[in-house]
């Protein structure tokens, strides 16, 4: 029986394999050069209303290059999705798994600005993709860094759970994330929702101590309503709320209600606008209690076109924002901007990005982050499933009122490999 179905099962298989290795400087506390390569295998599982995917990279670091003596650390990372669609519905199950050692020095540099005004969906990555890799609980880089600077090139880097002091100390961590999500369109202008996940990351061995175990969970609920008015212009109406609770005995309520504008000024120029209000209520095990109301608002522009032969992208955006960090379940109000630019021609690309991103909150407390990074980068498509890039990042942060991150700077050359095949003997891509 096995025989028979083989064939039928692996004309709905997938299979992908790439590599990621650098060479990366590194400017603060104990300089030095190293390197790192980040194999990885994946398998994706497709039929007619659903799919799985099996992801696994390691990551090896070795460190320093220039002298002796040397270590390598080593860190594994495993992942599954799975999702099933019926008509108007679709059910989305994500687990991600890390394992390992790192620093954070590559963490703090390799994507130091921020968009705080964005809350990225609870359980979702926010990696810039590469070497060292997993989402850390909680899904954010310290400050809650995106990765969005329009066509920038950046290296990629280890997470750790959120706000660690950044240094050169080997960390040994383990993290999980579990991700639940159920969509359903209403109908053409009508999408209702809601999710849960339930995080853990805690220092293993010698890192217990001063990494201890923390486990948060959360729930959400969301519907959202979109009006076409013309060919230039659509709104959309949209309101969510959700609960976060963490074994460090603070729990976070917080509901949203947004109305947003995008318009087209002409085939190549687009504008976004959006206002609305944002209410928390913020408790600990210690009896302390805190309601806030914040008005909430963001606008951007995005052009793409033509420039000596290639493609320019130009962005920029600023907005405010409460901020929820899953993990620790604490709130904090943001305002932040961001700017972006990218070119590319043929095989050949470039991109720099700038961001910032300051707290709003009183008296720097629980989760209050301020930062500022910036990026620069380029890279060659040497062949269709191989590239080369370098660029260099620089970055400055603190976490209520300590600096985690100094102000530094971290330069990087790399080279990716990336294919997909289908396993049923069709063309390579």
């Amino acid at each position: 029986m096995l025989t028979l179905l083989a064939p039928i099962l692996a004309q709905l298989v997938t299979l992908n394999v790439g590599d990621r290795t650098a060479v990366r400087y590194l400017s603060v506390g104990n300089t030095h050069l190293e390197g790192s390569t980040a194999p990885s295998v994946g398998l994706n599982f497709g039929w007619k209303r659903g799919s799985i995917g099996l992801a696994y990279s390691p990551s090896f670091t070795v460190r320093p290059l220039e002298r002796s003596p040397r270590e390598v650390l080593v860190f594994q990372f495993a992942s599954v999705n799975a999702s099933y669609a019926w008509r108007k519905t679709t059910l989305s199950l994500m687990e991600g798994l890390g394992y390992g050692q790192f620093t954070l020095q590559v963490q703090a540099l390799a994507d130091p600005g921020a968009n705080p005004a964005s809350n990225p969906t609870p359980g979702s990555t926010t990696s810039t993709g590469g070497t060292n890799s997993p989402t850390t609980p909680g899904g954010t880089t310290p400050g809650g860094t995106n990765g969005n600077m329009a066509g920038t090139t950046k290296e990629p880097n280890p997470r750790a759970t959120n706000q660690l002091k950044y240094n050169d100390q080997v960390i040994r961590y383990g993290t999980s994330t579990t991700t639940v999500a159920l969509a359903h369109t209403v109908s053409r202008t009508v999408a209702v929702g809601a999710n849960a996940s339930y995080s853990i990351g805690s220092g293993l061995g010698d890192s217990k101590d001063e990494y201890p175990l923390i486990t948060g969970a959360r729930v959400g609920a969301f519907a959202s309503h979109s009006l076409v008015v013309s060919r230039r212009d659509d709104f959309t109406s949209s309101i969510a709320a959700q609960y976060s609770v963490s074994s460090l005995g603070n729990r976070a309520w917080s509901a949203f209600a947004n109305e947003g504008w995008a318009h087209k000024l002409d085939g190549r120029t687009s504008t976004r606008l959006s206002g609305g209000l944002a209410a928390t209520r913020f408790s600990q095990n210690d009896g302390l209690i805190g309601y806030s109301i914040y008005p909430t608002f963001s606008a951007g522009i995005n052009y793409t076109g033509r420039f000596e032969g290639g493609r320019l992208s130009l962005g920029a955006t600023v907005g405010a924002a409460p901020y929820l960090d899953t993990l620790r379940a604490t709130v904090d109000p943001r305002l932040g901007a961001g700017l972006g630019a990218g070119w590319s021609r043929k095989r050949f690309y470039t991109g720099l990005g700038a961001g910032a991103a300051i707290s709003l909150s009183n008296d720097n407390k629980q989760g209050a982050v301020n930062s500022v990074g910036a990026s620069i980068g380029a890279g060659y498509q040497l062949a269709d499933s191989v590239s080369l890039d370098g660029g260099a990042s620089t970055g400055w942060q603190t976490f209520e009122g300590t600096t985690i991150i100094p102000k530094s700077w971290s330069g990087f050359i790399g080279i990716t490999f990336g294919t997909s095949v289908p396993l049923n003997g069709g063309a390579r891509r």
